[in-house]
């Protein structure tokens, strides 16, 4: 799957109906859900039994889920060809599949979505949920992008691995979420300006001036951060802004990029040489993110691993 390309390296209260279980099903654990935009790798997917719901990239009247069906370079062939995608989040259906399998044998789901600002994930998860009333479902906004949500995916499966109740792991992922860094680097504008997400002038301007936008997220919102003249500036200055944010403490970081391997590399060898990383991962992104972040994008997701978080 291409929402789960990459590698890594070794390594609250309960609220009624969707948070009121300790577990008391025996051996029976918490079950995960993500979506195919979380960058999960698919060997660590299958090892924390993390099931991911695939996200609907458009070409004209094509559909294809982002299950593998559509390669990067088929993707990247249409593009060439003049045909731009449009995204979509999963269909309701999707989710309900996905949450019944999980529910066979689990004492509770956490689905972790894409932030909700920019997808439908959410609505779609939350609409699922409350057609399933007999199964504990919590659906979490992870205010994020890539590994970002899949940051606190996969912190979920651990927690629940180790026998964490629901609340236990609920109140974990949230304190996870508040620390989370985003450094994202892009090449161009043009496809934020087909998504209609900036202007026609705005990429015309940035690309006359040869402007690197540098973008990161707030509150789940995708937001600029700055622009710099040059690709290496923009780089070093992912890097810079994810070394701020990080500091000292060990840390978890994800690397991703769009047909940008070498520059991607690159800047995982220069956060490992500057910071304390525990863990790291790196690979290609999303086909339904890449739709608008085009090529050549490098992005980083971080963040500082907390007392007791697995």
């Amino acid at each position: 799957m291409d929402g789960g390309v990459g590698q890594r390296s070794p390594v609250l209260p309960a609220i009624p109906g969707s948070l009121s279980t300790d577990d008391e099903d025996g051996m029976k654990k918490i079950k995960v859900v993500a979506d195919s935009t979380s960058n999960i790798p698919d060997d660590l997917a299958k090892e924390l039994d993390i099931r991911l719901v695939p996200y609907c990239i458009q070409f004209g009247n094509e559909t294809f889920y982002e299950d593998g069906s559509l390669t990067r370079e088929e993707f990247h062939r249409r593009i060439a060809e003049g045909v731009f995608p449009k995204t979509s989040q999963p269909p309701i259906g999707k989710f309900v599949e996905i949450f019944q399998d999980a529910a066979k044998d689990a004492a509770g789901i956490i689905c972790v979505t894409l932030t909700a600002a920019h997808s439908g994930g959410y609505a779609a998860a939350m609409a699922a949920r409350d057609m399933m009333p007999d199964v504990l479902i919590k659906v979490i906004d992870s205010k994020a992008i890539s590994m970002g949500s899949g940051f606190l995916a996969v912190a979920a499966a651990r927690a629940a691995q180790l026998g964490k109740n629901m609340a236990e792991i609920v109140s974990m992922v949230e304190g996870i979420r508040e620390r989370l860094c985003h450094a994202i680097a892009l090449d161009t504008l043009k496809y934020l300006q087909m998504g209609g997400r900036v202007s026609a002038f705005q990429t015309i301007l940035a690309s006359m001036l040869n402007i690197k936008p540098i973008l990161y997220v707030k509150d789940g919102v995708l937001l600029p951060y700055e622009r710099v003249r040059t690709r290496g500036r923009s780089l070093q200055r992912i890097v810079e802004i994810t070394e701020a944010a990080t500091g000292t403490s060990p840390a978890r970081i994800g690397v991703y990029h769009d047909q940008a391997a070498a520059e991607c590399q690159e800047v995982l060898e220069s956060l490992k040489s500057k910071l304390n990383v525990v863990e790291s991962f790196t690979g290609e992104l999303s086909l339904a993110l890449t739709a608008h972040s085009g090529p050549g994008m490098v992005g980083i997701i971080s963040y500082p691993i907390g007392p007791d978080e697995p």
